[in-house]
C-alpha cells in the first residue's frame, strides 16, 4: 500500500481524527484522553516516508527536553508500548539548538496497511498526550 492510501485509510479508522497534507507529510490530529476527560485532547502526529523511501514514520513531539526530567520515569511510560519509542531529538533547524522528547513509531511501508498504521498513530498520540501531561501539565510524573 502506498503512503497516501495507508494514511487515508488510517484516518478513516481513527474516530474523530482529521487529516491534512503538506509537501508529502501527512498530519493526523487524533483525539486522546480517557473516559474521565470532559473533552478529548487532540495530538498531531506527522506521518511521512523515511529518507530511503521504504520506511514509514509516525512522529509527534512531546515537549522540550529539560535536564531535570527523570528519564527513568519516561521509560516507565513506554513499558507496554508495542510500536512506539521515545527519544531525545536535537533541534533540527539552525535557530533551534534545543532538544525535545519525541514519540515515534515506524515500519516498512510495504508491510503497513491502514489498520496497522491507525494502531501505530494512536499509540504515538496516546504516549505524547500521557507523557506530555505528566511532565508539563502538572501531572503525577511532573515532580519526578
Amino acid at each position: 500500500m502506498d503512503l497516501k492510501s495507508a494514511v487515508t485509510s488510517a484516518a478513516g479508522l481513527l474516530e474523530g481524527a482529521s487529516l491534512e497534507e503538506d509537501g508529502g507529510v501527512f498530519y493526523l490530529s487524533v483525539p486522546t484522553g480517557d473516559e474521565d476527560d470532559e473533552e478529548p485532547r487532540p495530538v498531531t502526529v506527522a506521518i511521512y516516508a523515511g529518507e530511503d523511501g521504504e520506511t514509514l514514520i509516525a512522529r509527534s513531539e512531546i515537549g522540550p527536553y529539560l535536564e531535570d526530567i527523570d528519564l527513568a520515569e519516561v521509560l516507565r511510560w513506554i513499558d507496554s508500548a508495542i510500536f512506539a519509542r521515545v527519544y531525545i531529538a536535537s533541534g533540527e533547524d539552525e535557530d533551534d539548538g534545543g532538544e525535545s522528547l519525541v514519540a515515534e513509531a515506524g515500519g516498512l511501508l510495504r508491510l503497513i496497511d491502514g489498520g496497522l498504521l491507525a494502531q501505530m498513530v494512536q499509540e504515538v498520540a496516546d504516549l505524547t498526550d500521557e507523557i506530555g501531561a505528566a511532565l508539563f501539565d502538572g501531572g503525577e510524573a511532573a515532580d519526578a
